[in-house]
């Protein structure tokens, strides 16, 4: 004799789409399958496949956010924006009809949110970074005194150079 074959067990179970409650056969070989004896129907079933195809694709908005940022310099270094750009070249982010600042983002995403009426400045001079560690937030009163502290340009500066 080889060894004794395991017997199937029966088990109540409540369906993961519609809630039901059904009986379900656990079969040995089968038991460690993801989804299986979790519905009470075919048709529930294919619905359990389609929700769990759809939450592996659908990625979290900081997760897609994340993404676009290269991140390759390290902890020190900047990480540029790798998605689309304003004409000032810092990074913009769409979430439904409405585009951000990619830097407040960054700056949303690890320290929670900010006020609205105040901007976000950079350490390191480079608009498209989004490292959190040379982002702040600030007036554009401090901003302007920091740019002039490190003798950079203002903005209207900036913007008159590149249309000449």
């Amino acid at each position: 004799m080889r060894g004794r074959k395991r017997r199937s067990q029966w088990v109540q179970r409540n369906c993961l789409v519609c809630g039901a409650e059904f009986t379900a056969k656990l079969q040995p070989a089968r038991a460690n399958r993801p989804g299986h004896g979790t519905c009470c129907s075919k048709p529930c079933q294919q619905t359990n496949m389609v929700r769990r195809k759809i939450a592996k694709q659908r990625a979290t908005f900081a997760e897609r956010f994340w993404a676009r940022v290269d991140q390759s310099g390290g902890p020190g270094a900047c990480w540029p924006w790798t998605g689309t750009k304003t004409k000032l070249g810092y990074g913009e982010v769409s979430l439904g009809n409405i585009n951000w600042s990619a830097p407040r983002t960054a700056i949303e995403l690890t320290s929670g949110p900010t006020n609205p009426s105040l901007i976000i400045c950079h350490h390191c001079d480079n608009p498209p970074c989004c490292n959190p560690a040379h982002l702040y937030v600030g007036t554009p009163k401090q901003n302007s005194e920091d740019q002039q502290a490190r003798g950079k340009l203002t903005l209207e500066e900036r913007i008159k150079r590149r249309a000449a």
